[in-house]
């Protein structure tokens, strides 16, 4: 093989892993934001849009409890109420997460860069197990005080989630041709099942993918 024929070939060979390189539009990698979710994520994006699935789970260990009447404990002079029944809380063990779906419509892809219009929807949901028991105060003498519990201990699971709904714009940036970021601006409407219907405007959420054939 001459010279000019194997500079041909490693001309050629090099458009072509170009082209591959600009074809790359499945990636995985993480994502976080009010309607992409939080945690790790599938994104399928090329000249015509695509989509990203996202999903995460975090658990903890429990807080230490909580009783009821801790904040006048700091009062120098306190006198208890002897017939009153209070409450003491210890969350034993907490698990939260999120799953998120997101349609992309692009725009204009550009050699470095695409910009696309999206539209999605994430759940964000937390479970706590909640373990409490009632309690009053007993008189030891007059200055002295010792608790007695006057219950069992109660456990339950307690759940809370919000539900996150929007769409608006976003632009994936390539770091290089397998690895890219992205930042997205939503309208968000959000329902959660503790507070009242809000919308979020202009808060931005993004991620990180590595991009393969």
């Amino acid at each position: 093989m001459t010279s000019r024929a194997l500079m041909l070939l490693l001309f050629l060979s090099g458009i072509l892993i170009a082209e591959d390189a600009m074809d790359l539009s499945r990636a995985i990698g993480f994502s976080g934001g009010m309607i992409s979710g939080s945690g790790f994520s599938y994104r399928k994006l090329d000249h015509k849009g695509g989509f990203q699935i996202n999903g995460g789970l975090l658990a903890n260990n429990g807080n230490g409890s909580i009783m009821e009447d801790e904040s006048v404990h700091d009062i120098y002079y306190w006198y208890p109420d002897t017939s009153h029944i209070y409450t003491e809380y210890d969350w034993d063990m907490s698990v939260s997460g999120s799953f998120g779906y997101n349609y992309y419509k692009t725009l204009r892809k550009a050699k470095n860069s695409t910009l696309y219009l999206l539209a999605g929807a994430a759940l964000y949901f937390r479970s706590e197990k909640e373990i409490s028991r009632d309690y009053q105060y007993a008189q030891i003498d007059s200055a002295k005080y010792r608790i007695l519990y006057v219950t069992d201990e109660k456990i339950q699971w307690v759940h809370d989630g919000t539900f996150n709904l929007g769409a608006g714009f976003g632009i994936e940036y390539n770091i290089t041709d397998h690895i890219r970021v992205s930042v997205d601006w939503p309208l968000v409407f959000s329902f959660s099942t503790d507070s009242d219907f809000q919308i979020f405007m202009y808060i931005p959420q993004g991620g990180i993918h590595y991009y393969f054939k």
